[in-house]
């Protein structure tokens, strides 16, 4: 695919697409001098630029949705963990310890177990949840899709962190790597861009289309 179209739709997921493509041929005339890593890393920072200048010019409204949709993530994961919190109890484990029992008859392959089956289940379950919740976010701000799951994540990073520090503090348990959690954006920023693709076509634009 011609790298021009992959960069029209990454700026358009922040830009009218007319303006989007403007900023493109400008890019693409100015990389025969500097070349294609100058190309992308242009790309990528006007995309960031823009995010930030989103987040600027309607902080209470990217704030609240922020909010809401980290909420909106509790409330999803309530049912299961507590389902999780139960069996690991009736079993005579603590929450967590199930994850590594094996409770398959001798012989069974690795991976096998049952609460590796949940543990793999529920988090297919909490990825799709995530994607919608970028939708969600998105359609909550037109036109400032991409910013708005940027500060859903924010929120959920705050949240981690505060956790993180609360068991510092208290001389508590560990709490998750910042690797484990990072995962948890990718199905959040994509069902933005999928809002935003889906938004681009209802309005008889044609994006990632070869011109």
């Amino acid at each position: 695919m011609d790298r021009s179209r992959v960069a029209e739709f990454a700026l358009s997921l922040v830009l009218p697409e007319d303006r989007a493509a403007a900023v493109v041929g400008d890019f693409l005339e100015e990389a025969g001098k500097r070349g294609g890593f100058w190309f992308w890393s242009s790309v990528v920072r006007t995309v960031a630029s823009r995010v930030v200048n989103d987040f600027r010019e309607r902080p209470f409204a990217m704030m609240g949705v922020g909010i809401v949709g980290f909420l909106r993530n509790v409330a999803f994961m309530i049912p299961p963990l507590a389902g999780l919190f139960i069996l690991s109890h009736f079993r005579g484990h603590y929450l967590g310890e199930p994850v590594m029992v094996n409770v398959a008859p001798s012989g069974t392959p690795p991976r096998m177990e049952l609460m590796w089956q949940i543990d793999s289940a529920v988090n297919i379950l909490w990825a799709a949840w995530l994607f919608g919740c970028g939708r969600w976010a998105a359609r909550k701000m037109a036109g400032m899709e991409l910013a708005a799951a940027v500060a859903t994540g924010a929120m959920g990073w705050i949240a981690f962190f505060a956790w993180a520090i609360y068991l510092r503090l208290s001389g508590g348990g560990a709490v998750a790597h910042p690797g484990v959690v990072a995962w948890h954006d990718l199905p959040l920023i994509m069902g933005a861009v999928w809002a935003r693709y889906v938004t681009l076509k209802s309005e008889g634009r044609k994006p990632l289309a070869q011109g």
